[in-house]
């Protein structure tokens, strides 16, 4: 066998990567939006059993990252959702593809590379009416992950 998935930088790296960079080339794939919410829920339990999370608790080290990433919050909440149906540990949420306008530095004056203004996205929505358009999510996410691997040395 080779590639093995036994350390959370080769999930981090074979799992987690492709999975949130698969979202970024196809924003409006719920399927892949689930893929890599679940990866990225799951990376910070995979740090923590490897006993290289600095924090005695699990619980502890969520808090910690989710203090510092909020984006974070949201991928657990849509993980849950996502595994469980109709959860009880946080607010469920509808998820569905609609279209986003482009935020100013998407590309230039707020385009993509094609000039496009608009771009179908996936988007959840909560019982209590809260949206979050999911690709952004997504790329904050890896985002704080990837820094966290480079400043900690994992």
């Amino acid at each position: 066998m080779y590639n093995k998935i036994i350390a959370p930088r080769a999930f981090f790296d074979q799992v987690v990567v492709p999975d949130c960079n698969d979202v970024l080339a196809n924003p409006d794939d719920v399927r892949l939006v689930f893929h890599a919410c679940a990866s990225l829920h799951h990376l910070k339990e995979w740090i923590f059993h490897a006993g290289i999370s600095g924090f005695s608790t699990l619980q502890d080290f969520g808090t910690d990252v989710n203090a510092r990433c909020p984006a974070l919050v949201t991928i657990r909440e849509l993980a849950v959702n996502a595994k469980h149906f109709a959860p009880t540990t946080v607010e469920q949420m509808e998820v569905g593809v609609s279209i986003a306008t482009l935020p100013y530095g998407s590309g230039l004056y707020g385009t993509d590379l094609y000039g496009r203004t608009q771009q179908d996205q996936v988007l959840a929505r909560t019982v209590g009416g809260r949206t979050e358009w999911l690709p952004p999510l997504i790329k904050e996410g890896l985002q704080f992950w990837q820094e966290e691997f480079v400043t900690r040395g994992w």
